[in-house]
């Protein structure tokens, strides 16, 4: 199962500014997949990093991997992005959102 797999189970309705529809809808067709088949791969990667393991083996550990070895303080963006098979600047993007997350700053 990928990241982008279709979900199935329970079904949750969200709202969000058009902007971030928009910019959403942009990534989604570069992905070559629905608006919400995208949706669900970023709720699952959000959901993977925050609380628990999603079911899809890569995501978890890829974010498993990630979040070990930035919490260890010695890292760096490009060592990091080989281990979890991320792109770099992914990388960089969750380790900001983490640290926004951890020690309350916005990013």
């Amino acid at each position: 199962m990928s990241a982008v797999a279709k979900a199935t189970g329970k079904t949750i309705t969200l709202s969000m500014p058009a902007l971030m529809h928009e910019r959403l809808s942009v990534m989604a067709r570069a992905a070559d997949v629905k608006v919400g088949v995208y949706a669900q791969a970023l709720f699952n990667a959000a959901y993977a990093a925050r609380c628990n393991t999603t079911g899809d083996v890569d995501l978890d550990t890829a974010v498993a991997r990630l979040v070990i070895l930035a919490a260890s303080g010695d890292y760096d963006t490009a060592d990091l992005a080989v281990a979890s098979g991320l792109s770099e600047p992914t990388v960089q993007r969750m380790l900001d959102t983490w640290r926004g997350e951890v020690f309350g700053r916005a990013v």
